[in-house]
């Protein structure tokens, strides 16, 4: 089960719709960018009680970049929300270290 934050109440759902599209491309002027590459995305989702209403869906679209550091992949992105209501919490920045599995 997936909890959500609903004006600051926890609640449980039942079905959760969340999908991402990716392009990435190297970086222009650089000759030897394997270590870096930037990228644009297209994401949205949302979580739902009882019944998948589009309406309710969220989408936001943005540009990343990586860097394969010695250290560890480091990452950052850049997004904007196409259709934020007035209740939602956005992040527009964000800095990743690491990887997911």
């Amino acid at each position: 089960m997936t909890v959500i934050q609903v004006i600051g109440l926890p609640t449980g759902v039942k079905k959760m719709v969340n999908f991402g599209v990716e392009s990435y491309f190297p970086l222009p002027f650089v000759k030897k960018s394997d270590a870096y590459r930037l990228s644009f995305f297209v994401d949205g989702g949302s979580s739902f009680e009882d019944s998948i209403n589009g309406d309710d869906m969220r989408y936001s679209a943005g540009f990343g970049a990586l860097w394969l550091s010695p250290f560890g992949p480091l990452n950052i992105s850049l997004a904007l929300p196409l259709n934020e209501k007035d209740h939602d919490q956005t992040e527009k920045f964000q800095f990743g270290m690491g990887s997911s599995f």
